[in-house]
Formats: C-alpha cells, sequence, structure tokens
C-alpha cells in the first residue's frame, strides 16, 4: 500500500502545463471572473484506495499546517484546491481531492 508522504509541496508553473501528469488547480470566484492557479506535485502518485480516507485526513492537515506553495497562498472564502493525481500503474485511472478554504481548507469530494 502507498501512503501519502509527510511532505507536500505544490509548485506553481508559468509554462503550458501538461494535464497528463499530476498537478493541482486553485479556484477563485469572483463576481463576474474567475481566477485559476495551475501547478505541479511533489507527492506520491499511487494512491491505495483502501487508505484514500488516511491520506485525505493526512492531507488536510499538510495544507492547514504548513504553506505547501512555493509562493506565499493567501486563500479565501469559497476558494478551491484541486489535487490531481494518475496512477503510475494504470495509465487510465485518476484521483482527484477537492478542498474548499472556509477558516482552514477542508476537504470536499
Amino acid at each position: 500500500m502507498c501512503k501519502v508522504s509527510d511532505k507536500l509541496i505544490l509548485y506553481s508553473c508559468t509554462q503550458d502545463i501538461n494535464f497528463e501528469k499530476n498537478h493541482w488547480v486553485l479556484n477563485r470566484f469572483v463576481d463576474g471572473k474567475n481566477d485559476i492557479i495551475l501547478g505541479e506535485r511533489n507527492l506520491p502518485c499511487r494512491i491505495d484506495p483502501l487508505i484514500v480516507k488516511t491520506n485525505i485526513e493526512k492531507l488536510t492537515n499538510m495544507l492547514n499546517a504548513t504553506n505547501c506553495f512555493d509562493f506565499e497562498a493567501e486563500f479565501k472564502d469559497k476558494d478551491q484546491l484541486v489535487l490531481y493525481f494518475k496512477n503510475e500503474t494504470s495509465l487510465s485511472e485518476r484521483k482527484m481531492y477537492v478542498f474548499e478554504f472556509k477558516s482552514e481548507l477542508t476537504h470536499l469530494r
């Protein structure tokens, strides 16, 4: 089984991102426009379905405990952080974790 490591680093990208690889998206919804930040993550990609709950708890704790970004992230209410993972052993299998900021980042789905 593969568990999420104790380190989470989310890199911002200024160039084209490869959506076929593991990546993250930060959505900010503002009246009249939709701001999106894209980036790549540095995190193990093989995630066993049997430990998804543990991984969600660990990701939530890491996201709320430290700044995992390579820039100073300032979240606003309703900001959504989406982490996309592609299973290296199954090219068609993808996992998505969605977190929404209220007073802290909480897991949505």
